[in-house]
């Protein structure tokens, strides 16, 4: 049979013949070193002896798992099934066809040069038709052995979950002693994140500028009223169409009042273009106060409680913008004797300068002391209510338990005379400071203060 040349381009041969590699229009392409050995007919039935193969390996290894396989690895393990089936037709169906052109190949040699023509063209239309469905199969081919590299992973996580499910007992205890701690530690700093997200849509309007009347007027008008006069300030300030609407306002047990907003920007917004002092006289944004701790100071030498001292540490440290808003004793309850030194706590209202200071010392009638970020949370906190430890009475919900012998009442009304520790049940006070709690406590603060920063965040 002579050749002749077709309009159409020849098809490429299927993949897995010689040395060649086949690429589909997909943008897919099957090497030949995926096969163990040329395949006799086309480039499908070893890529399917080989996924059929792989899907009994995988059967094998799913039965050892048992009940541990998962929904997930059910779904894989009948999708590349019905993949296997379906490419078994698919080459029974193209062998169908491929016999057609053997069969047309041959009628044509008895038949004119012009019907030799269109039977070339015939054959041309089945072998495009071939290479189509050729195509369509290697692509599935793919996709199913993508399908098996995942399910293999997917066995093998559960395998190593299973694995990690067997401990002994030893891990089971070291895990059991670690991990609150760490557990711990991921809820306290997710905790102080949220606040700081929290605080970042706040805005706490003071009233320490305000006289008594003001006072009462916004203590006895209702949270609406409230809201429409500052509404009105927000209305009146240089904001203009960008002027944040508010929502309602929350009065404070120190009679300040805190604004929510729906996003940092809007609070940063109120926080510098409004003058509040146009809703109600005297009220004004409330400033974040930076403490800073210093000890050692010369107790006869420097009395915080006196208006001169702050001027006197202002002038001493201007060079560092130093603005004082409040000193006071570290130690607020005056002891039964008078010491020689004490620690200090000076507030700012500057973030630099209060880091400056810490970094370099701030001076005190001329002597020079080093300084410490001042962090009221980390401390140790004793309830007086039932003695435990992490909270203050006046946040108490527990029952009511007594510091001399851990019964249910107060520790005034105690007429017992053998001590008992409400924490540790020994024989000592609950706020007995060599108490067993008490040091686990004070040692939990310590390393909550080590993994603080030192310095305030600007």
């Amino acid at each position: 049979m002579s050749t002749r040349t077709s309009n159409r381009e020849s098809p490429s041969p299927p993949a897995g013949h010689g040395s060649q590699q086949h690429t589909s229009d997909t943008g897919i392409t099957v090497r030949p070193v995926i096969l163990s050995k040329p395949p006799p007919k086309h480039g499908l039935a070893e890529p399917t002896r080989l996924l059929a193969d792989a899907l009994r390996v995988l059967s094998a290894q799913l039965e050892k798992s048992g009940s541990r396989q998962t929904t997930k690895t059910y779904v894989l393990t009948s999708t590349i099934e019905n993949v296997v089936s379906t490419l078994k037709k698919a080459i029974e169906k193209l062998d169908q066809e491929a016999s057609k052109i053997t069969s047309a190949t041959k009628e044509t040699s008895a038949k004119s040069p012009h019907d030799e023509r269109v039977t070339q063209l015939n054959i041309n239309d089945l072998s495009m038709t071939i290479t189509a469905k050729l195509d369509e199969m290697t692509k599935t081919i793919t996709e199913t052995h993508q399908a098996i590299c995942k399910l293999t992973e997917t066995t093998n996580d559960t395998n190593q979950e299973v694995a990690k499910a067997t401990r002994t007992w030893a891990q089971v205890a070291a895990d059991a002693k670690a991990g609150p701690n760490s557990s711990l530690e991921k809820i306290q700093q997710r905790k102080q994140e949220q606040r700081m997200e929290w605080a970042n849509t706040q805005i706490t309007l003071t009233l320490s500028q305000a006289n008594q009347e003001v006072r009462a007027q916004i203590a006895e008008e209702p949270h609406a009223k409230i809201t429409e006069t500052l509404q009105q300030a927000i209305r009146d300030s240089e904001l203009g169409d960008e002027a944040p609407t508010i929502q309602g306002i929350r009065k404070l047990k120190s009679n300040d009042i805190r604004i929510t907003c729906v996003t940092p920007e809007a609070a940063a917004k109120l926080r510098q273009s409004v003058d509040w002092n146009r809703a109600y006289s005297g009220l004004s944004t409330k400033k974040p106060k930076y403490g800073i701790v210093v000890h050692g100071v010369p107790t006869k030498d420097f009395d915080p409680t006196n208006e001169e001292s702050r001027a006197t540490v202002e002038k001493q440290n201007a060079k560092d913008g130093m603005k004082i808003v409040g000193i006071h004793p570290l130690r607020r309850k005056p002891g039964k004797e008078t010491r020689p030194h004490q620690s200090i706590i000076i507030f700012m209202d500057d973030v630099k300068a209060a880091n400056q200071s810490i970094a370099h010392g701030i001076y005190i009638n001329y002597g020079h002391y080093m300084a410490e970020k001042y962090t009221p949370h980390l401390k140790v906190l004793q309830c007086y209510n039932c003695q435990k430890f992490g909270h203050v009475a006046s946040k108490c919900k527990a029952t009511e338990r007594c510091g001399m012998c851990g019964g249910p009442h107060k520790a005034d009304q105690c007429n017992k005379s053998n001590m008992k520790c409400a924490n540790c049940d020994s024989n000592h006070s609950a706020w007995h400071l060599e108490c067993p709690k008490r040091n686990e406590e004070t040692k939990t603060v310590a390393e909550a203060k080590h993994k603080t920063s030192p310095y305030f965040d600007e």
